[in-house]
């Protein structure tokens, strides 16, 4: 068992296993024997990111204050951008569960690795980020035009997680030749059950995916011919807490190619 995962004993289903059954073990045992491995989302959600003032609020500020101008203007219109950044980056992360309140170029580094935004534009905000620790320089309108709107690309290219319900916070990682019978049912890609009929499961080869966002926590049941042999629940001290967030984020409903073979693919690489 993984030192840092905790198992519901009460969630099992099975006697017949002596141990509980480790991540690791039921992927290379299991999940090397399917057939046709798949990824089928259940549900998506907003990251819940929420402070007092808003990074959207700040850049409001930021607007607001380059249309003033003059010294005052210049800079505060700088001094709100870069607030507007920092404020996105800090609750991004940890409405993820993620470490928020390191410094400026490990948060950036964490943002590479959860590949949400391109590097071109983080460059920009690291540049943003040298500028203003010359507080005491007045800055050139057209520097200051230029922080505003890497702070707006910067918060537009995070929007459809925050606002557009693009993170999966459920689904499967199965087999899915081993999709229960009816009542299952397949439309779009995906598959559906009533909850008051048995079988319990969707598949009855696979690991579910479920992802509290409000704990801070993604959980993996591990499933076998209908029974749960286990349930792992890991946080940001897992080592593969952060890649999967990664993953999780990259299977946002437009995205079909990961909802695939490909994707299940990558996430049992991820699990190994």
């Amino acid at each position: 068992m993984a030192a840092d995962s905790t198992v519901e004993c009460a969630r099992l289903r099975t006697t017949n296993h002596k141990a509980i059954m480790d991540v690791e073990t039921f992927v290379r045992s299991r999940a090397s024997t399917w057939r046709k491995p798949t990824i089928d989302p259940k549900s998506f959600e907003s990251l819940k990111m929420k402070t007092p003032i808003s990074a959207a609020q700040y850049l409001e500020f930021s607007e607001k204050d380059l249309r003033l101008g003059g010294k005052r203007g210049l800079v505060n219109a700088l001094t709100n951008a870069k607030r507007a950044i920092d404020c996105q980056v800090a609750c991004f992360l940890g409405a993820l569960g993620l470490n928020s309140a390191g410094t400026f170029p490990s948060k950036v580094a964490s943002l590479l690795s959860l590949g949400v935004v391109a590097p071109r534009i983080l460059n920009k905000i690291v540049r943003l980020r040298n500028m203003l620790e010359h507080e005491f320089q007045l800055p050139k309108k057209a520097e200051v035009e230029d922080a505003v709107d890497v702070a707006t690309l910067f918060l537009e290219a995070l929007k459809h997680y925050t606002s557009g319900g693009a993170y999966m916070s459920s689904g499967w990682l199965a087999d899915e030749n081993s999709a229960n019978a009816w009542p299952i049912r397949k439309q779009g890609g995906l598959t559906y059950w009533r909850h008051s009929d048995t079988p319990k499961f969707t598949f009855s080869n696979g690991i579910y995916i479920d992802s509290n966002l409000r704990a801070r926590t993604i959980a993996l049941e591990l499933v076998d011919g209908n029974q749960l042999l286990a349930r792992h629940v890991m946080t940001s001290a897992n080592h593969r807490f952060l890649h999967l967030q990664r993953f999780l984020l990259k299977c946002r409903p437009e995205n079909q190619h990961i909802h695939s073979a490909r994707g299940a693919r990558e996430l049992i690489a991820i699990l190994k």
